[in-house]
């Protein structure tokens, strides 16, 4: 998929005529990715309007997405990262990843994932990992959002996925 990308956030102007229908596809996508918790479209469109997603388009095929989800104070999560399968091993998530990250200076933004890519993805960029308990525990707790059955436990605590399959990559905020 040699186009032209687009990378847009809220705060530039631009003209979708499809904003819904983009994050309706978006959201069925997710449902079609083992690694993506679900997320309905409104909760995707609320996080570009806010200004905590970046979205890349090939003319007005959405072709990637990534957002930050708000935890605790200035703890954010990057999660829903997606790339459209055509788009892939090209380095659109990463690009998606240095705009988010470089736009949010002020913020701890953490990743986890069971994504052995998007693993690979945070060490390139210079993103620690960390171990799960080295997070304050209100933190934890609130990243740590699988289901009873992904986790293998019915609390956090007992993950069986924690620091095995399930990895946590932490950028601390910026002085």
């Amino acid at each position: 998929m040699q186009q032209q990308i687009q990378l847009l956030h809220s705060s530039e102007e631009f003209r979708l005529v499809h904003l819904a229908d983009t994050f309706m596809e978006l959201s069925e996508r997710f449902k079609q990715e083992e690694h993506l918790l679900g997320k309905e479209p409104e909760e995707l469109m609320r996080q570009f309007l806010n200004g905590l997603s970046v979205v890349a388009f090939s003319g007005f095929q959405i072709v990637g997405h990534l957002t930050l989800w708000h935890l605790e104070g200035d703890w954010y999560e990057s999660g829903s990262i997606w790339v459209h399968p055509r788009a892939r091993r090209e380095g659109l998530a990463t690009m998606l990843k240095k705009e988010l990250v470089r736009r949010s200076p002020h913020f701890n933004v953490l990743s986890t994932t069971t994504n052995s890519v998007v693993m690979r993805m945070n060490g390139s960029l210079g993103i620690p990992e960390l171990d799960f308990w080295e997070l304050p525990l209100e933190i934890h707790s609130a990243t740590c959002i699988c289901s009873a059955e992904k986790m293998q436990a019915d609390c956090f605590h007992d993950c069986r996925l924690k620091n095995q399959q399930c990895r946590l990559f932490v950028r601390r905020r910026l002085e």
